[in-house]
């Protein structure tokens, strides 16, 4: 949709729901109101209120862009200067010190926060151009940090969006979205896994942190991975094959040096960052090995990030499922297997659909990373003929309680869509008789919700129906993880209902 479509419209400001998604925004519980405070203590939104008030309200140009998001106005661009009318419209989100400093208002401009200018946007993505150019580049209204840029692929990974997707999307290049992604994760990994004293902790603020003085030299130089034996595992974080402790001992060493004591710089020989001390750190263990050993390779999870840690291929359970805080054993590289069930197994124990025998024998049998396009028909056919054969069985007269309504007995009368049947009556299903499958429940509200464009059904039905486009091998993964994380729940109860029977 062109720009000249988007449309403007008037909302109460009290409305509008500020950005959880927002880059500049560092917060472990997301809440409306941490959203506001983390804004009013780090983004001058009690200044630009008084701004707004003395102008009589925001310049034409100025005006902020929303989106509707499960039937809620969501602010895309402009979250600072909404919540510096929220502000204006009631003082009392503030302590009372602060107060004081928001102007009483009188009834013209109430009226205008109550019939608030914003421009309304079809949907997240689309906005997402606009938005780049008013924060990239000189002319740029506020230019976005490095950290900003790299949340806003951290953002859109840990919902499940594949590397190739956010690159897409956002109008940049894989390999900066990965490497901004590795950046972030290791910039979380500093700050909640090595142990540092609260005064410390509070200078070493993700969101404070001068990244200049940091990414010559960690994580991704020549010297970091001879010395510290860094690496990524397929999932964007950091493996090492040094133990543990000497790793975070040597981190920590070199991070305190830049930002607390402020003995490196911009400027500094690389020499002179990994010195000796961190030489002979790092070489301690390697002497220790006994002949013929090799040390264990350990991929690093981050804790304390305030969102569920996701992978290249998409989270696929519920929250807290991802990897742990402190040390891993590092998972088996996906990438390497031929088939797609040797990445995320799937073995059908209800076999009674001569469809589904079939469908699972030639993806198990099918070289994904050949076969691009005739894996991503077999994904799909087989979500197709679980979701009808699941609702086959349930909406059959004498299931009574437990009976699907809603849906036609007969599949050529049945007129929603795939992902309706999934989203609407096999979800509802679940939560109603089935709760224990929580995590599934959870990936079905996260992947198939109607306006998620990195639901599953989404990405499946773009490369189906593009007369031009071929799905990556990693699109290919993420489909058949999702994908098969439910199908085992659908195909568990579907074998025990029918074992019952028989």
């Amino acid at each position: 949709m062109a720009y000249s479509d988007w449309k403007e419209i008037k909302v109460d400001v009290s409305d509008i729901l500020l950005d959880y998604e927002n880059p500049r925004v560092f917060i472990d519980d997301s809440t409306q109101e941490n959203l506001l405070r983390f804004l009013v203590d780090e983004d001058e939104s009690i200044e630009l209120a008084n701004q707004i008030y003395l102008n009589r309200g925001l310049p034409l140009a100025e005006k902020p862009v929303v989106t509707l998001e499960q039937d809620k106005y969501i602010v895309l661009e402009g979250n600072r200067r909404i919540s510096a009318c929220k502000l204006l419209l009631n003082p009392q989100l503030l302590t009372n010190k602060e107060t004081i400093k928001i102007p009483k208002i009188d009834t013209e401009m109430e009226n205008y926060l109550r019939n608030f200018p914003v421009v309304l946007a079809p949907d997240r993505d689309s906005a997402e151009a606009f938005i780049t150019l008013r924060h990239s580049g000189d002319r740029s209204v506020k230019k976005w940090s490095t950290i900003a840029s790299t949340k806003r692929f951290v953002n859109r990974y840990r919902k499940g969006e594949s590397i190739n997707h956010i690159a897409r999307v956002l109008n940049e290049k894989n390999a900066d979205v990965r490497k901004g992604i590795r950046f972030f994760f290791f910039l979380e990994f500093i700050r909640n896994e090595i142990e540092w004293n609260e005064e410390d902790k509070q200078k070493l603020e993700i969101y404070k942190m001068e990244t200049t003085k940091l990414d010559r030299f960690l994580p991704f130089s020549k010297k970091a991975k001879d010395i510290l034996k860094i690496d990524f595992t397929p999932d964007q974080y950091i493996k090492t094959e040094l133990p543990m402790e000497i790793f975070k001992a040597a981190l920590k060493n070199i991070v305190s040096r830049i930002y607390l004591k402020n003995e490196i710089d911009t400027r500094t020989n690389m020499n002179v960052v990994f010195n000796s001390e961190i030489i002979e750190m790092c070489k301690l263990p390697l002497m220790n090995k006994g002949d013929g050993n090799t040390t264990v390779n350990e991929s690093i999870g981050t804790k304390g990030t305030g969102s569920t840690a996701g992978t290249e291929e998409g989270p696929i359970g519920a929250k807290g499922t991802g990897p742990t805080a402190g040390t891993i054993r590092s998972a088996n590289d996906v990438g390497r297997y031929v088939n797609l069930t040797g990445a995320y197994p799937f073995t059908n124990k209800y076999q009674k659909n001569k469809r589904i025998n079939t469908l699972l024998k030639e993806i198990k049998s099918s070289k994904y990373k050949e076969n691009r396009m005739g894996s991503m028909y077999l994904i799909r056919s087989l979500l197709e003929t679980y979701t009808h054969e699941y609702i086959d069985y349930f909406v059959k007269d004498d299931m009574k309680e437990y009976r699907i309504k809603g849906v036609a007995r007969e599949r050529t009368k049945r007129s929603q869509k795939l992902r309706e049947l999934i989203y609407n009556n096999i979800k509802d299903h679940l939560k109603k008789f089935y709760p224990q499958y929580e995590e599934e429940i959870e990936l079905i509200e996260i992947t198939f919700t109607e306006n998620n464009n990195a639901a599953a059904t989404r990405i499946i039905n773009f490369y189906i129906h593009s007369q031009t486009q071929v799905p990556d091998y990693q699109e290919l993964l993420d489909a058949w993880k999702k994908v098969s994380t439910i199908l085992k729940c659908l195909d568990e109860i579907l074998f025990t209902n029918m074992s019952l029977l028989d």
